[in-house]
Formats: structure tokens, C-alpha cells, sequence
């Protein structure tokens, strides 16, 4: 699933992503329009959830796991102010990858590693 270039507020909700590829990305999205909450992405070769310069996101009680050796839960990319609350993220090689950004939030966190670069 691949989002960008919107200013229009959307949701992802309750949703099961299960196969090779399987991934949400946000990119260039305008500040506080999505929410993404109580959804299971499970064996994707890459990250989970990826997002590229876009702000103000909120991310809640979403389930990654059994990604691949190089997977990554959450992968944040210039994206400030962003709420990850109560997100599970396990196997692969990060549970969240934050670059080049700036007072994102994090609680209730269950994560293999959180590196930053």
C-alpha cells in the first residue's frame, strides 16, 4: 500500500498484510493527516511501515513481525513530530529505523533494537 502527495486526512485501520512485499508506505504527505492503527503487517522481506518526509503522523497499536533478515518495523525518513505509541515490532534487523529527524514521540515500545542514524 502506497500513499503520497495528499493533503486529504486518511486512516488505516484493522487491517492484515501477510505476503512477500507486503508493506504501508507514506511519503510526502501533508502534517497531521494520517493515522495508522490496529494493523498486523507479518512477513515482508522489508520495512512494515515506511515514511518519507512527512509530519505530525500517528501510529498506534500495530503489530510487525517476522520480517526478513534486513526488515525493519518502522522506518521513519525525515519525518518530525510523528506519535508511535504501543507498536510491536519484532524479528528482521530493526523494530524502528529513525534518520534525520526531529521530536518524534515513542511510547510502549516493543522492539528488537532502535538504531539512529
Amino acid at each position: 500500500m502506497d500513499i503520497s502527495n495528499t493533503s486529504k486526512y486518511f486512516i488505516i485501520q484493522n487491517n492484515f498484510i501477510y505476503k512477500y512485499h507486503g508493506r504501508i508506505i507514506i511519503e510526502d504527505i501533508f502534517q497531521s493527516t494520517c493515522n495508522i492503527t490496529n494493523t498486523v503487517i507479518r512477513r515482508s522481506i522489508g520495512s512494515g511501515i515506511r515514511v518519507y518526509n512527512s509530519s505530525e503522523l500517528f501510529l498506534s497499536n500495530n503489530t510487525i513481525e517476522l520480517l526478513g533478515q534486513r526488515g525493519t518495523g518502522i522506518y521513519l525518513d525525515s519525518s518530525p513530530f510523528c506519535t508511535l505509541d504501543n507498536n510491536s515490532c519484532s524479528t528482521g534487523w530493526s523494530g524502528i529505523y529513525i534518520c534525520s529527524f526531529s521530536s518524534n514521540w515513542i511510547s510502549f515500545l516493543f522492539s528488537k533494537k532502535i538504531p539512529l542514524c
